[in-house]
């Protein structure tokens, strides 16, 4: 079993050693997530319109009637360009983010053996790209599924599922289906140890909030993100039948 303290002194150490490349590739990653979060957030906020239009005190449209063609054609407008909005955040997100996402773990993988280039965050697309989509895409699916059913599934669901973009990162050849049950085999027993860990980091979380996030940036996350990693590597190591000692030993992946 992996060790908590140990798996965070490899993580850091990592970071020291590839600071700026960690630094980059961690703001990175967090800004096509913030991104993808910011283009849904967007969208389901302008479908909300109506009722806000509703419940606002402007009067500067009453004389407006919904019979009149050209308000309808004007409505008609601004619906479809918010399902133009929502379409390309959409594929946005399948088609670059989520890939983007699988190429900065594969950086942070490899960074936990050597120094590692910035450029591996293009490699998913050029690693069986469409197998690379279409996980995240069943992932994505399944884990929103859960969260519409009940926060509670959603919330086991992505911890179950956590590790796709690990594996995918190490096994692009893999089919999309075989890399969800991986990751849901490999995250048994560990979804609560796995998300201790991420909480111990809460500390840090609410310092870097004083700071403007600035010590999120420069520290924060590339040490989460090299953390992570490290916890990956552990815990596929320990599913593989591997000792932690074995794990430092074990050679960087291609």
């Amino acid at each position: 079993m992996w060790n908590r303290q140990a798996v965070k002194e490899t993580g850091l150490i990592s970071m020291k050693r590839n600071y700026w490349n960690s630094v980059l590739v961690a703001f990175i990653a967090t800004l096509f997530a913030g991104a993808s979060a910011g283009l849904g957030r967007s969208v389901g906020n302008s479908s909300s319109w109506k009722e806000e239009f509703e419940n606002s005190n402007f009067t500067g449209f009453s004389d407006i009637s919904l019979d009149d063609p050209q308000t309808i054609a004007i409505f008609m407008v601004v619906l479809g360009a918010i399902g133009v909005i929502a379409l390309i955040a959409a594929l946005l997100r399948i088609l670059v983010f989520n890939p983007l996402t699988v190429g900065c773990d594969k950086f942070f993988i490899r960074n936990q053996y050597e120094n590692a280039s910035a450029s591996e965050i293009g490699y998913a697309f050029k690693n069986n790209y469409g197998n690379t989509v279409l996980a995240m895409f069943l992932m994505r699916l399944i884990i929103g599924l859960g969260f519409i059913c009940f926060f509670v599934p959603g919330v086991i669901l992505s911890f179950s599922y956590k590790l796709v973009p690990y594996i995918l990162s190490e096994e692009p050849e893999l089919g999309a289906v075989d890399v969800l049950k991986k990751s849901r085999a490999m995250m048994q027993g560990n979804k609560w140890n796995w998300f201790v860990f991420e909480l111990s980091y809460i500390g840090w979380h609410i310092l870097a909030a004083f700071t403007c996030e600035i010590l999120n940036l420069f520290y924060v996350s590339p040490y989460l993100q090299n953390a992570l990693a490290a916890l990956y590597i552990a815990v596929r190591d320990n599913f593989n039948g591997y000792t932690q000692t074995q794990v430092v030993d074990t050679p960087p992946v291609n």
